[in-house]
């Protein structure tokens, strides 16, 4: 979609999380629809944008800083958080140290953030290299429940970046979509007979959001 054209609303995301996990990637995924097989390190912070049409009557411009994972740039890494709207932290399911670093980046969330109204996504990468997995559901479990308990808004999510499916593609829609009810704009529905784009309700008032717990689906709500 054309950065020219007019959008409605415009929200904050900071990507978080240990180098080599997938972060760029992500973002790559977002505004070239394809992940380059080159990796290249993020030095400090590395800004983006993207419209992202979240159904045919609003347009959201995606603000995304992807931060450099390294301890050494969390100096500067750390004056980015401020007014972010969503959240991604990232892990590699086959690492296991950028799994329990996820609890640095999740502390490092609620002591910056007021997070009544900030969305936050824990993403597990990689889930297709299974043979060279070592986080499992269980340790995946008790992070999601602890956190549960702190985040107003917190989801988990499985994927993997370098082998998309339309779930992965769509990772930053998803977000903008919740993120536009988490602040009020509107209630939605999700028309599952158009591609679960999400319809306004018009001439209503706005409602509060329920947060999507883990392992829920829409079917669940």
């Amino acid at each position: 979609m054309s950065e020219d054209i007019t959008y409605d609303e415009s929200f904050k995301c900071i990507l978080l999380g240990d180098q080599s996990v997938g972060k760029s990637s992500l973002v790559e995924l977002l505004i070239k629809n394809e992940v380059s097989k080159d990796y290249k390190c993020t030095v400090g912070v590395e800004f983006s944008s993207k419209i992202i049409s979240i159904n045919k009557n609003v347009n959201i411009k995606c603000l995304i800083w992807d931060t450099a994972g390294q301890e050494r740039y969390r100096t500067i890494t750390n004056t980015y958080y401020r007014g972010s709207d969503g959240v991604i932290v990232v892990f590699d399911c086959t690492n296991l140290k950028s799994f329990i670093s996820c609890k640095y980046w999740l502390n490092e969330v609620i002591n910056r953030l007021n997070t009544d109204k900030t969305l936050i996504y824990l993403l597990g990468n990689k889930s297709d290299l299974t043979e060279r997995r070592v986080v499992y559901n269980e340790q995946i479990n008790k992070i999601i429940e602890e956190y549960n308990k702190k985040l107003a808004n917190f989801k988990y999510i499985e994927c993997s970046i370098s082998n998309p499916s339309d779930e992965e593609k769509n990772i930053f829609k998803n977000l903008c979509s919740e993120l536009y009810v988490i602040k009020g704009k509107h209630k939605f529905i999700y028309n599952e007979n158009d591609n679960n784009d999400i319809v306004v309700l018009e001439n209503i008032p706005a409602v509060s959001y329920t947060h999507l717990r883990a392992h829920e689906t829409r079917e669940d709500l």
